[in-house]
């Protein structure tokens, strides 16, 4: 007996579709990273360099998408989430931190901090 006997057709089309295109949209800014220096950059000899380039931009991509991700409320309704309004709130002393310092561990803990604290007051 086949692994996909019981697998409607439907249901195995979205999959593969769902992974080409996750893969596609991690692949596709590599390759245009890859092509470009950063201004003021030097310029690294080959193709190591450009790799190396390309992947220092994962870094700023992967906090970008955590912060998005924990902002936007999880179920979408009228009124603000209570979760949510911790967190633009907890935002305020992290992005300073952030700006003012610019060092990621104390950023994260002051947005730690920042987050309890607010949650134990409200």
């Amino acid at each position: 007996m086949s692994a996909l006997a019981g697998v409607r057709p439907e249901m195995l089309a979205l999959f593969l579709a769902a992974g080409i295109g996750t893969y596609l949209m991690r692949l596709i800014p590599l390759l245009a990273a890859l092509g470009r220096t950063p201004a003021g950059a030097s310029q690294s000899p080959g193709r190591a360099g450009s790799v190396m380039r390309a992947l220092s931009l994962v870094a700023p991509a992967v906090i970008g998408a955590l912060l998005v991700s924990a902002l936007l409320p999880a179920r979408p309704g009228p009124g603000l989430p209570r979760e949510t309004g911790i967190a633009l709130v907890a935002l305020v002393p992290t992005t300073w931190t952030a700006l003012r310092w610019r060092h990621l561990g104390l950023t994260v803990l002051v947005g730690v901090v920042s987050y309890w604290a607010v949650a134990l007051v409200a």
